[in-house]
């Protein structure tokens, strides 16, 4: 009898193990899928984001084409090479505003936006980020080198323009992120800072995308793919989120426009009223109704202008 119950203690021992080496497997697997999904994005072909954006009706080609333009290779901190393209007013001007794309789009994604800044005399400045269009490098990391490319960017636009230059930024989502950890380091290189659809915290970001896929809050798959992330990329979700920097003295004579989609289920509002209300000083923001996420233009171009406008015209 006691070595019958010492071979059923084995095998009960070993199934045991069994199962946490499959769950702790499971775990490691899926963090994996996870850190895959943030850092190597599919490249879309800048083509094919144009005839999606010209079919939503948001890029009106004749006008685009029209505009003066110059395209240049940008080299970035990190040594590969940046595609940059500026758009040029007819009469010379020294306000640019440079638009900053989001997660594994690029810069046409960003064309929708820029005649609202056109028509207020600013040149524009399109590029695509780390990892997206026709620029270098093979991981996306979430704010991290993106906040890089912009200073080298920034630098190329004090080049072209002189010092006198008159900088603001544009970012959608990833870009907004990237624009608000940047204006954390460099605040006295911008004038303003548009942010729209940013999240605020990229943990809690994860966290949501994680309840969003399996129905179910799972700290642990946040944890490990935090741990990945660290261990094959050198960079951590805590890094990459506004929402540490924000509340800095040195931001608060920076306006900073903050615009989200009411119905944003992929980034919640709450992100960017979040931020909105540790921002100090000079700060809007613009809640875009029944826009879902990185739709607050598309929902209402005239309202989305207009705030814009406005915010412009204040600072």
């Amino acid at each position: 009898m006691g070595i019958q119950k010492a071979e059923e203690t084995d095998m009960l021992l070993e199934i045991i193990i069994g199962i946490l080496l499959f769950l702790i497997l499971s775990v490691l697997l899926l963090s994996f899928f996870i850190v895959l999904t943030i850092s190597k994005p599919r490249r879309i072909k800048k083509e094919d984001v144009y005839q999606i954006e010209v079919d939503k009706g948001y890029i009106d080609k004749t006008w685009y084409e029209s505009i003066a333009s110059h395209e240049y290779k940008v080299k970035s901190k990190h040594g590969y090479p940046l595609f940059m393209k500026q758009l040029i007013q007819a009469v010379p001007s020294n306000k640019v505003i440079v638009m900053v794309h989001g997660h594994g789009f690029n810069h046409v994604g960003s064309i929708k936006y820029i005649r609202i800044f056109y028509d207020l005399g600013y040149d524009v400045i399109l590029f695509d980020n780390t990892n997206c269009g026709e620029s270098g490098g093979n991981v996306t990391t979430m704010g991290k080198k993106e906040s890089d490319d912009l200073e080298s960017i920034l630098d190329t636009v004090v080049f072209l323009y002189g010092s006198g230059v008159s900088i603001g930024l544009h970012g959608e989502s990833l870009g907004a992120a990237s624009s608000l950890l940047f204006a954390s380091k460099h605040p006295e290189r911008i004038r303003f800072v548009i942010a729209d659809c940013g999240y605020s915290d990229f943990k809690k970001e994860v966290a949501h995308q994680i309840k969003r896929r399996f129905k179910r809050e799972v700290p642990l798959l946040v944890a490990t793919s935090n741990l990945l992330c660290k261990f094959l990329y050198q960079f951590s979700f805590d890094e990459v989120s506004p929402v540490h920097h924000i509340g800095s003295d040195a931001l608060r004579n920076l306006p900073i426009l903050f615009i989200h989609g009411e119905k944003d289920g992929y980034t919640p509002v709450s992100m960017s009223e979040e931020l909105y209300a540790i921002k100090k000083g000079v700060k809007e923001l613009y809640l875009a109704k029944n826009a879902t996420h990185a739709e607050s233009f598309g929902s209402d171009k005239q309202e989305y202008a207009r705030q814009i406008t406005l915010f412009l015209e204040k600072k």
